[in-house]
C-alpha cells in the first residue's frame, strides 16, 4: 500500500510540473536557452576577417614569390621585356615601299644617327630616349624628319603612339614603350596607334622648356 501512494503521489508531481510549464508557455514566458547559433555565427565572421586580413603576414617569401601579382588599374602600367625576343619576320619591313615611315621609325632612325646624339639620345640602359637640347631638336630635327614644327606637337604624338615619361627617378624626363628598345627597330612592327590618342602628357613641353 504504501508503494502505491509513492507512486500515485509521484505521478501527481510530475502533473504538477507539467501544468505549471504549460502556464508558462500560455503566459508568453519563453524557455531559457543559450544563443549559441548566434555565438557561432559572430565565431565564423570573425575567422574568416582575421583569414582575410592575416593571409598576407601567414605568407613566407616563397609563397610571396610565387603568388599572383594584384594588378592595379588604370594609371597604373606595367612593363613587359621584350629584350629577348627575335623578328619573326624579318622579310617583311619596318615601312612598307612606298609608305611613309611611322612615328616610331622616325624616331629609331633619330635615336641611331650618330650625327644627332647630342640632341636626342637613348639612356645608357637603352630602353628609353630623352631630348637633350629641346630648342635644338625643335629647330634641327622637327622640320626635316617630320611635317611639324612645334614642339607640343611632337610631345602629342608621342603620347598618341604610346610613349610614356618618366617623371621621377634617374630616368626622369625620358620617354619609353615595351616595343622600343635600342638595336631592336623590328619591335616598333608591332607599335599600333590607339584611336584614341591618350594627351595625359601634353603639358609636359613646360618642363622641357619649349621654345626656350
Amino acid at each position: 500500500m504504501e508503494e502505491d501512494k509513492r507512486g500515485v503521489s509521484g505521478n501527481k508531481r510530475s502533473r504538477d510540473d507539467d501544468n505549471g510549464a504549460m502556464k508558462q508557455l500560455a503566459g508568453g514566458a519563453k524557455p531559457s536557452s543559450p544563443p549559441r547559433k548566434k555565438k557561432a555565427a559572430k565565431l565564423s565572421s570573425s575567422i574568416k576577417e582575421t583569414t582575410v586580413e592575416d593571409s598576407d603576414e601567414e605568407m613566407d617569401a616563397t609563397a610571396r614569390v610565387f603568388a599572383a601579382p594584384e594588378l592595379k588599374p588604370a594609371p597604373y602600367f606595367y612593363y613587359s621585356d621584350h629584350s629577348l625576343e627575335e623578328d619573326p619576320d624579318p622579310l617583311t619591313p619596318i615601312t612598307a615601299s612606298g609608305h611613309v615611315p611611322t612615328f616610331p621609325a622616325k624616331m629609331h632612325a633619330i635615336l641611331t644617327n650618330p650625327n644627332l646624339n647630342d640632341i636626342v639620345a637613348w639612356a645608357p640602359h637603352g630602353r628609353s630616349w630623352t631630348i637633350l637640347k629641346p630648342r635644338a631638336f625643335e629647330v634641327r630635327i622637327l622640320p626635316k624628319y617630320f611635317e611639324h614644327s612645334k614642339f607640343s606637337s611632337f610631345v602629342r604624338q608621342a603620347n598618341g603612339w604610346g610613349f610614356r615619361r618618366l617623371s621621377s627617378g634617374n630616368d626622369r624626363n625620358t620617354y619609353y614603350h615595351e616595343y622600343f628598345l635600342r638595336g631592336m627597330p623590328w619591335l616598333v612592327k608591332k607599335m599600333r596607334r590607339p584611336k584614341a590618342a591618350d594627351e595625359g602628357d601634353i603639358g609636359v613641353a613646360a618642363d622641357y622648356g619649349e621654345g626656350g
